[in-house]
């Protein structure tokens, strides 16, 4: 029965140094990520009250659809043209 020994390269860690050093750089870029991606649904969030306050706003001032549909205008209109 022969036994084998571990390599010593697979068995000592990675330096920790190493570690140290990529874990605040992916961690910086998840923060940036998710804070950019905060502004965009803030945004969005504000464009969407600021469209509701808008049409709340203007929707009693506008005019019943049937009455557009049976337009005419108080003024006649006059169209003048060389021929």
């Amino acid at each position: 029965m022969t036994t084998t020994k571990p390599s010593s390269r697979s068995a000592t860690p990675p330096p920790a140094e190493h570690k140290k050093n990529a874990a605040p750089s992916r961690s910086l870029w998840l923060r940036v990520l998710l804070g950019l991606v905060g502004l965009g649904l803030a945004g969005a969030a504000s464009l969407a009250m600021l469209l509701g306050i808008g049409l709340a706003m203007a929707y009693p001032n506008l005019p019943d659809v049937t009455d557009l549909a049976d337009y005419r205008p108080k003024l006649p209109l006059r169209v003048f043209a060389k021929d």
